[in-house]
């Protein structure tokens, strides 16, 4: 097996039954599962809330999510208004591992304070600082030390997979399975995963992924900006050399096959902000892009950041979606304290679209941005604990 194969057995699960989907999370995970016992209760009996910690290269996102029962899987956010903060506090950033640990005791507090438990709240460190060893030890050392907590990461293969099985799922989707490769654009990394192939119930996945995504990109840009250049300048004289290389990389690693795949869906915070910006009136799911999408948006975030989030949201009729994207826009173009993005590193990533497109020849494929995406990792996480026991099986919903 190629070092990029990593195989789980994910049987096919019924419509209506996610517990069977939990079942097949991991060789192992059936034994643990059967401690639960079967709830009923009808489409509306969602799982009981969960608490949810992510520990990243965007800070610490705290928030209550609640799984859905229905004929596929589904996460649902329990609004707390403003009583849960998100913590800009790059944990890439070694000396940010105290800021990190404190405002992780203080988002269990919080949590708490919403009425979750503490056997139902779970804190997760990111790939991307998987990935960083050093950032690894010292984040996990303090959240020891200062919240008097254990918390785990999650593999950068697992959390690629959790995703893919999220938005490509085996109910509405399972045709698209064997056409689709998943790209997750991350603020600490870049990854991706496709079915290589499937064996009754065996699926083996090929991933691949680099230790650069926009955020970390932004910060090896800071660190080779010469004196007299700009940060777009330089942004774009590193993605062609520095990046490049490493993009070129991940493509081997990812294998030939991946060529194969005509289907490319795009995740993370950077396609999110592409979608937003570029298609605002399409209400799918599943917005579709195309390369001049992400050649417009790379242009406009490299030169002329004010014209990217000019947008005539009237345009979009009144309800739900127009509500969605006014949203999205108010966040997304806010680079000051608590943003998404900041001014260069939106420059960065318009800078890391553009090689990344050349370099996986994303002109060739048939695009786009996954919604459901953003929270399809949690499900992953959500249904792996309650199959090992470190989760309660309250997290379930009725099958």
């Amino acid at each position: 097996m190629n070092s990029g194969d990593f195989i789980l057995n994910r049987r096919s699960f019924v419509a209506g039954s996610l517990v069977a989907l939990l079942l097949a999370q991991s060789t192992s995970s059936g034994a643990q599962a059967n401690r639960c016992p079967a709830r009923t209760g009808g489409a509306e009996a969602a799982g009981a809330p969960i608490g949810l910690i992510e520990i990243g290269s965007s800070g610490v996102k705290p928030s209550i999510v609640r799984i859905l029962a229905g004929d596929e899987p589904d996460i649902s956010v329990v609004n707390t208004g403003d009583r849960l903060k998100n913590t800009e506090a790059n944990a890439l950033d070694l000396g940010n591992a105290p800021i990190v640990a404190a405002a992780v005791r203080d988002a269990i507090a919080a949590i708490r304070a919403e009425g979750v438990p503490e056997n139902m709240i779970k804190i997760v460190g990111s790939s991307g600082v998987a990935g960083r060893p050093d950032a690894k030890e010292a984040v996990q050392d303090a959240v020891r030390r200062v919240a008097n907590v254990e918390m785990t990461f999650i593999p950068v293969e697992l959390e690629t997979q959790y995703t893919f099985d999220g938005v490509v799922n085996k109910v509405r989707l399972a045709h698209r399975r064997s056409q689709v490769t998943l790209l997750d654009i991350g603020s600490g990394n870049t990854k991706g995963c496709y079915i290589l192939s499937s064996t009754g119930n065996v699926d083996t996945f090929r991933n691949f992924s680099m230790n650069l995504g926009t955020k970390s990109f932004a910060r090896l840009v800071s660190e080779k900006i010469g004196d007299d250049e700009t940060f777009a300048v330089a942004a774009q004289r590193v993605a062609s050399t520095e990046l490049r290389a490493q993009i070129q990389r991940m493509i081997v690693e990812a294998g030939a096959s991946m060529a194969q795949r005509n289907r490319v869906y795009l995740n993370g915070g950077l396609p999110w902000a592409v979608a937003t910006t570029q298609n605002p009136y399409n209400t799918d799911r599943y917005v579709p892009l195309t390369v001049n999408d992400l050649d417009r948006f790379a242009n406009l975030a490299l030169n002329d950041q004010d014209r990217l989030f000019d947008l005539d949201t009237s345009r979009i009729p009144a309800g739900t979606h127009r509500d969605l994207i006014t949203g999205d826009l108010r966040r997304l173009s806010n680079r000051g304290e608590g943003a998404v993005f900041n001014e260069q590193e939106y420059q960065a990533g318009g800078a890391l679209l553009q090689v990344l497109s050349e370099e996986m020849a994303l002109r060739n494929k048939t695009l786009f941005f996954t919604r459901p995406g953003r929270n399809a990792w949690m499900l992953g996480v959500a249904f792996n604990d309650v199959a090992q026991g470190s989760l309660a099986c309250e997290a379930l919903p009725a099958a």
